[in-house]
């Protein structure tokens, strides 16, 4: 069974033993350059875990993060208000199961994510528009910048989503710790 819970600094360790089990090519899209496994490390260590908000998966037969998704609210200076920043991994084994659309989903009905209005991804990778389909949002590339913006979901149709899914919607763990986002 899958289960996403919310992380917090306490999941460093975990954390990092997801980032290093991707590939190469994994963390190419996950970061947009090669990484080693040192800079994997480095990053999550710096991980400012006030500013940005983790869900991960967690396969509750290995006790393993098998999945994670970062969102990190953009400054206001810089960005349209309510734009939070995507980024999602979900290691092979468990890929096309709908894990990402699970963790996606499930950020977006939750109260701390009220504020956000639009997503955005900073690469287009086509995984990021088949959950743009599967959830019902509309999908905006600025070429210039390769990145892609998603918007326009509706909270019923996320939890209609989650209810329809096979591994049986939302089993969320609660932690007194999980940060509320700031926008």
């Amino acid at each position: 069974m899958i289960e996403i819970a919310w992380l917090g600094h306490h999941h460093v360790a975990a954390l990092g033993v997801h980032l290093l089990a991707l590939d190469d090519d994994d963390r190419y899209a996950r970061f947009g350059h090669r990484i080693n496994d040192a800079a994997v490390l480095r990053w999550v260590r710096r991980i400012d875990w006030q500013r940005d908000g983790w869900l991960g998966a967690w396969w509750a037969a290995e006790d393993a993060l098998v999945g994670a998704l970062q969102l990190a609210p953009l400054p206001t200076e810089t960005a349209t208000a309510g734009t939070v920043e995507v980024a999602i991994t979900v290691l092979p084994l468990l890929r096309r199961q709908g894990l990402a659309t699970r963790l996606l989903a499930t950020a977006l009905v939750d109260d701390r994510m009220a504020h956000c209005r639009r997503l955005l991804f900073q690469h287009g990778h086509p995984a990021v528009f088949a959950l743009a389909r599967r959830l019902g949002m509309c999908a905006q590339v600025d070429a210039t910048a390769a990145t892609v913006y998603l918007s326009g979901w509706s909270r019923q149709a996320l939890i209609d989503v989650l209810a329809s899914m096979a591994m049986g919607g939302p089993t969320i763990r609660a932690s007194r710790r999980a940060p509320r986002l700031h926008g």
